[in-house]
């Protein structure tokens, strides 16, 4: 921030849109980089997706779309310690926002961190329970979460099993 602006910005999300690297592209260049980026994604070439979307993020640092799929793209690359931090990142700047909390369980699941990522449904349940209508969001976390459960269930009905 340059010493003739006296103005903090609110939040963390306005600090990086006003980064100088903010500007350098229109609206309109960015999203013409999305649709490739995205036409990749789709086609499930995430390999050629993902340095589209590093590109986007760089530029426009709090674009949900270009993050989640940054987060997509590295989450099916198996590059599941950094899609939980893209994830996190957009938790962080959009906290009304569940579905990244969910795609962080998703991350977890696939690294065997199945208490963290029951920890994280349970948030994501609680936000949840404030909600009259239902999503898919919340119905695949409620799914995700019973299948959890089941699991555990499952493994210490098996343990008990094994020590009789």
């Amino acid at each position: 921030m340059s010493p003739q602006n006296k103005t903090a910005p609110a939040n963390m999300s306005e600090a990086l849109q006003n980064l100088p690297s903010s500007h350098l592209y229109t609206k309109e260049q960015l999203e013409l980089v999305y649709s490739i980026a995205y036409g990749y994604a789709t086609q499930n070439h995430f390999k050629e997706a993902l340095p589209l979307f590093a590109f986007l993020t760089q530029y426009a640092p709090t674009t949900k779309h270009f993050l989640t799929g940054l987060g997509l793209c590295l989450q099916r690359l198996e590059r599941y310690a950094d899609a939980i931090q893209v994830y996190s990142f957009i938790g962080t700047i959009y906290p009304d926002s569940p579905e990244s909390s969910v795609q962080v369980a998703e991350c977890l699941i696939c690294q065997s961190r199945y208490e963290e990522a029951l920890e994280v449904l349970n948030v994501v349940n609680q936000f949840y329970n404030n909600q009259k209508q239902k999503d898919a969001i919340q119905v695949r976390a409620k799914a995700l979460t019973e299948l959890l459960n089941a699991k555990f269930n499952s493994e210490k009905c098996f343990a008990f099993f094994k020590i009789i």
